[in-house]
């Protein structure tokens, strides 16, 4: 009798530019053949996870991302304290989700995908699963205080980060039998000397950036602990939250994080490696496996 395949579900959490890492993941994990089934994703992790369940193909995703290079995304100008034009109005970044994903609706999707969202007014945690991708994805990364919050059926949606920045718990409602989730955010940073100068903007910058990462990790924490089967934690500290100019560096720490652990991956997924490949063969000497 044949056996029964565990559906694997991946939850990738919010983190700004530091999300690109999860291009990185999900490559490697095409590249070990590891299936993925079931998709839910907050902030950045909803734009990654989105065009990859709408498409498949990594490839694709990292040709979106890259288009990014030299881009001017506005609000990144403003954070970094090199515009003094307000910071919810003309925004590019958020106008890049509608070129992405255009008219694309979640019914289009070839792997079951949730946008994770907060509902404004409330407080509470919305997964979105129907409709047009663009606004559930452009509401899902929508931090207030930067961006403004995007109406649907008449509620005001923001950033999914405040109320799920890891969804572990809503891909194992989706169905998944192992829940991988992807862990980017970063620790508190002493900005403590930035702020003898006044706050400005890129103290308000840190500061945000710091609350963000605080309340994040507060809240992941039990998240991961009951509903993750296997937590990647990608090197991405180092990384500016809004740095979106260089992605090549984060996707390559998603890689090597989801890769190394490749032992992992396989014993709770059940999977069999196959034969290795010359390129596998490399991986493993580069990153101490064999």
């Amino acid at each position: 009798m044949e056996k029964t395949r565990k559906k694997v579900g991946l939850a990738l959490g919010g983190g700004g530019a530091r999300g690109f890492a999860h291009i990185g993941v999900i490559k490697a994990l095409k590249d070990l053949g590891i299936p993925i089934d079931f998709v839910a994703g907050t902030s950045m992790g909803a734009i990654i996870g989105g065009l990859y369940a709408l498409t498949e193909s990594v490839e694709s995703i990292e040709s979106k991302i890259k288009g990014l290079e030299g881009r001017n995304l506005k609000v990144v100008n403003v954070l970094a304290g090199k515009s003094a034009k307000s910071i919810t109005k003309n925004q590019p970044m958020l106008e890049t989700i509608d070129e992405f994903f255009g008219e694309a609706k979640f019914e289009d999707c070839r792997v079951p995908f949730k946008a994770v969202v907060t509902d404004f007014k409330t407080g509470d945690e919305v997964s979105l699963d129907q409709g047009l991708m663009a606004p559930a994805v452009k509401a899902s990364a929508s931090v207030p205080m930067i961006f403004q919050p995007v109406e649907i059926d008449g509620r005001l949606l923001v950033d999914g980060g405040l109320s799920r920045p890891i969804p572990a718990d809503i891909v194992k409602q989706m169905g998944a039998d192992v829940v991988i989730a992807v862990d980017v955010s970063a620790k508190w940073v002493d900005i403590s000397a930035d702020l003898t100068k006044g706050i400005g903007w890129q103290g308000f910058y840190g500061a945000l950036s710091n609350m963000l990462a605080a309340m994040n990790q507060q809240i992941s924490k039990e998240i991961l602990k009951h509903n993750a089967d296997i937590a990647l934690r990608p090197a991405v500290a180092g990384y500016d939250w809004l740095g979106f100019g260089d992605p090549k560096d984060i996707i390559a720490s998603g890689y090597r994080e989801a890769y190394s652990n490749k032992a992992l991956i396989f014993e709770k997924t059940g999977y069999e490696p196959a034969a290795k490949t010359g390129l596998q063969i490399f991986l493993d000497f580069l990153f101490g496996l064999d």
